[in-house]
């Protein structure tokens, strides 16, 4: 625990101080030599876990800030691709069809940007609330579910859709580019990032292959990522 190591470095420091000022000291060089070893070996392993906790932290904090507004959004894109998905499902095969198909695909990409924005960033509402004063076209576009294409954060969206054609969905959840824990040095925040990425290695589970709205949701459910909203 970082409370022993903690001890444990008070304890090798003292002794190390003690010898140096004792002029009677005879504690064989191999010793010390051992001693200062496995105090340089403490402060780094004290200095990755505190990077680790730091970065836990913050990413639950993230989590927890964001997880209401991902959650009702989530149920609104679902409502929506479900909503589309049946409008085709009634088209005789054909131009009219053909064309709807398009809007099945930014559906699908709205309910996957609920789904895997990055974790550790600032989400950004698919469909903000229109401020007082707004026009009665707009107010109908977002009771239809918003307007055709990127929104939100334009960039993470096309990053989604990207994400989808490669089967990366996952990896951008977890994404920690620009990313940067509050109160960690910079030494730190790298060592932070490995060992998160390592463990996550080790826990992560396979990417779904489908991107449907019941296959999403149940992917969501394993990772637990977002306290249950997910």
């Amino acid at each position: 625990s970082i409370s022993a190591l903690k001890g444990r470095i008070r304890d090798l420091t003292r002794s190390l101080r003690k010898a140096d000022n004792d002029e009677k000291d005879r504690t064989p060089r191999g010793i010390r030599i051992e001693r200062e070893r496995e105090l340089e070996s403490c402060k780094h392993e004290l200095e990755e876990r505190q990077a680790a906790q730091r970065f836990a932290k913050f990413k639950s904090e993230m989590i927890s800030k964001y997880h209401m507004v991902r959650f009702f959004e989530r149920q609104k894109a679902t409502r929506n691709l479900k909503r589309h998905q049946k409008q085709v499902a009634a088209l005789e095969e054909g131009p009219e069809k053909a064309e709807k198909m398009p809007v099945i695909h930014d559906a699908e990409v709205d309910l996957n940007y609920t789904l895997y924005y990055p974790l550790l960033k600032a989400y950004v509402s698919l469909w903000p609330k229109q401020h007082r004063g707004g026009t009665k076209a707009e107010e109908g576009s977002q009771a239809a579910g918003g307007p055709r294409g990127p929104k939100g954060d334009v960039n993470i969206w096309r990053a989604v859709e990207k994400a989808m054609e490669e089967h990366t969905l996952e990896k951008l959840r977890e994404s920690k580019e620009g990313v940067t824990v509050p109160g960690a040095p910079e030494r730190s925040q790298a060592k932070a990032w490995e060992k998160a990425e390592t463990k996550g290695k080790k826990m992560r589970p396979r990417e779904s292959k489908s991107h449907d709205s019941d296959n999403n949701m149940r992917d969501e459910d394993e990772n637990g990522s977002d306290d249950g909203f997910f």
